[in-house]
């Protein structure tokens, strides 16, 4: 069975995810240059599940592609990302036994589960050293069927991801990460917080809600916004965690990905009550773009990109 987190190099490469009712496609290659190259990026909508099938062969067809190297992204309401301290096992005993560790964290039979792991960076004054882990778990019926959805289609199928680590790559095409960074991702539905220094992922926060709230609770030039209040005092509250747990230095930047409306005036309230500096992603600038994409679509594609980052992100790391 595919695991989350399987690693593969290709260099011809398709990333997939679904997002707001569309299959969202990218091609992406010249990974390991500073600038990859994003040779298409297109979507489909789709009324149903039962659609999906339909809809990515419309994609497949209109790309002429045959059997291409895939990579996707499951959305964050499939999955849990929990954090665990390890138990004292070898190394290649631990994603077992972290099945049973977090029975009582899942609504469903840790039997039925698909479980990975990833470290977690240390903490500050670990004298101890308690190894601590990041565990990923999602029913294997939702494996299977984002499985059958890429493997029916002739696409090769090689890695099924997650939103948090996505996004860690991103952040990893920008210098500031070397000294940390936060990195905000606002969808329609849900908004995620992620802290990334030297391509660890230090904290991963998900908001049940997103833009459509934001936008609902508008004027954004005010302070009586609600929602965007609430992930304000979510990014403080995190960096605080980041600074006092791990003993690192206050983040300066903040990556703000692409959204639909009222980006200015997002960024410039942001910048004003968080006084550091505001990056807005534009994927036209940052990767070369065979065709330039809409702004108003560039949100949909921010995790589809992030998948396809994993060996760009790895030789940061290294």
């Amino acid at each position: 069975m595919l695991g989350f987190l399987k690693k593969e190099k290709s260099t011809d490469l398709i990333g997939i995810s679904l997002q707001q009712n569309n299959i969202c496609m990218v091609s992406l290659s010249d990974i390991h240059l500073e600038k990859p190259c994003i040779n298409f990026a297109t979507h489909k909508a789709y009324l149903s599940q039962k659609d999906q099938q339909q809809a990515l062969q419309v994609l497949i067809q209109e790309q002429a592609l045959t059997n291409p190297v895939c990579y996707t992204v499951l959305e964050s309401e499939n999955y849990q990302l929990i954090n665990m301290q390890a138990p004292n096992l070898p190394d290649d005993e631990l994603q077992q036994a972290m099945r049973w560790q977090i029975k009582s964290m899942i609504d469903y039979s840790p039997d039925d589960a698909v479980i990975d792991i990833f470290d977690m960076p240390n903490k500050y004054n670990n004298d101890d050293q308690k190894k601590m882990l990041y565990v990923v778990s999602a029913k294997k019926e939702t494996i299977e069927e984002r499985s059958n959805l890429i493997n029916n289609n002739k696409l090769a199928l090689q890695v099924i991801d997650i939103e948090e680590l996505a996004l860690r790559n991103i952040c990893t095409l920008f210098p500031q990460h070397k000294t940390g960074m936060i990195y905000l991702n606002i969808e329609a539905t849900h908004s995620t917080i992620i802290i990334v220094k030297e391509g660890l992922l230090y904290l991963a926060r998900t908001l049940n809600f997103g833009l459509d709230s934001i936008n609902n609770s508008m004027d954004i030039n005010q302070s009586n916004n609600d929602s965007l209040n609430t992930i304000i005092l979510e990014i403080q509250r995190s960096t605080d965690y980041y600074e006092s747990h791990y003993g690192q230095a206050p983040c300066q930047n903040l990556l703000i990905s692409p959204i639909k409306i009222h980006k200015p005036e997002l960024i410039e309230y942001l910048s004003s009550i968080l006084n550091i500096n505001i990056m807005a992603f534009d994927i036209n600038k940052v990767f070369t773009c065979n065709t330039a994409i809409a702004d108003e679509e560039q949100s949909l594609y921010i995790t589809a990109i992030g998948s396809l980052l994993r060996d760009y992100s790895q030789e940061t790391e290294a």
